[in-house]
């Protein structure tokens, strides 16, 4: 009777939390207007791309990344132009659009999609931790969720009118049903875990690629085959092969490959704004995402002294691991970046 107890006054207070999230989170977004570039910058280009009805390539007139043959006249003025840009997909943008039109056009429309995908991120933790831990206890389960609930980047991700939480979304629900997938060998998953990591790549493109660190994982550990690997990239290309014929009709294949690729090598050049020491992440970690990254480390020091770390806690290490190695390496650090390791 204790132990029901004292399950119920843990669910409760997580759904207090949650109540607290959804509450805070829609207060902050209906009351305060943009105040970051990037924001004002996405929510320009989802207008200017209804206005175009350009709603699978971005459209901005921003002098950031242009391309001078990508452009086409602004309406008012056609001595002014807008460009298309080809290095960032266009999936966030189109639920912007969707947005709007539901809605109309003020700042809280506009980061509704990414609050809706910080949801995502909860449920999904929720409805797949038990799947794929079934002893986890009510206790454990609740920690957390609370955690996540709490992390600073986290919560201010799902505010903002960016890309990222819908990168992180996706890319979190497609290692979950991999590893799902990996353990029961039911081919929906497999098949969710390859729709969920195309949109995750029409969501920002080119950060996606931390992804390959889980799959090459589980491939070496043999929890899923040759064939599994190509299927995988089959349920992927559902979604991916359309938009990139799509780009390469209209831009041409090569232009289209050399601008969306080329740009991940320009984001990794040395930007004076940007530059930070190697262990950076590590420390901003430790100072906005404290009750996380501190029982992380301890229960990564425990299971590695008392031989626990079984093949799903590896693949969940080998992404967050791979992941930050490669993006603590660059030079450039934004704390954005590491926001799909976060759940």
């Amino acid at each position: 009777m204790h132990i029901k107890h004292a399950s119920l006054a843990i669910v409760s207070l997580l759904f207090l939390f949650l109540i607290l999230f959804i509450y805070k989170s829609l207060n902050y977004m209906y009351s305060i207007p943009f105040h970051d570039f990037d924001e004002a910058h996405r929510a320009e280009t989802a207008k200017r791309m209804k206005e175009y009805k350009s709603y699978f390539v971005p459209l901005t007139g921003s002098q950031f990344d242009r391309v001078d043959n990508l452009n086409r006249s602004f309406i008012p003025n056609p001595d002014l132009h807008l460009f298309y840009h080809l290095e960032r997909p266009f999936l966030v943008y189109l639920f912007m659009i969707a947005s709007v039109a539901l809605f109309g056009s003020f700042e809280f429309v506009y980061r509704l999609p990414s609050f809706l995908l910080g949801i995502l991120i909860i449920l999904t933790y929720f409805l797949f931790s038990k799947r794929i831990k079934k002893n986890t206890s009510i206790f454990a389960l609740s920690l957390g969720g609370l955690t996540i609930m709490t992390s600073s980047d986290l919560w201010l991700s799902s505010q903002y009118a960016q890309l990222d939480t819908g990168l992180t979304a996706f890319l979190f629900l497609s290692l979950l049903a991999l590893i799902d997938y990996a353990e029961k060998k039911r081919l929906p998953f497999l098949i969710l875990s390859g729709l969920s990591f195309a949109l995750a790549v029409l969501s920002k493109g080119q950060p996606a690629i931390i992804f390959i660190f889980p799959l090459i994982t589980l491939f070496v550990l043999r929890k899923i085959s040759l064939k599994d690997l190509l299927l995988f990239v089959v349920f992927s290309g559902i979604f991916l092969f359309p938009w990139i014929v799509l780009m390469s009709l209209r831009f041409g294949f090569l232009q289209f490959i050399q601008i969306f690729s080329g740009f991940a090598v320009i984001s990794t050049k040395p930007y004076v704004h940007h530059a930070a020491p190697v262990l950076w992440y590590g420390r901003w970690w430790f100072e906005t995402l404290k009750p996380g990254w501190m029982l992380f480390i301890a229960l990564f020091i425990f299971d590695s002294l008392s031989l626990k770390i079984e093949w799903k806690k590896l693949t969940l290490l080998s992404f967050i691991l791979g992941g930050l190695f490669v993006l603590s390496i660059q030079t450039n650090k934004i704390w954005w970046y590491v926001l799909p390791l976060v759940p």
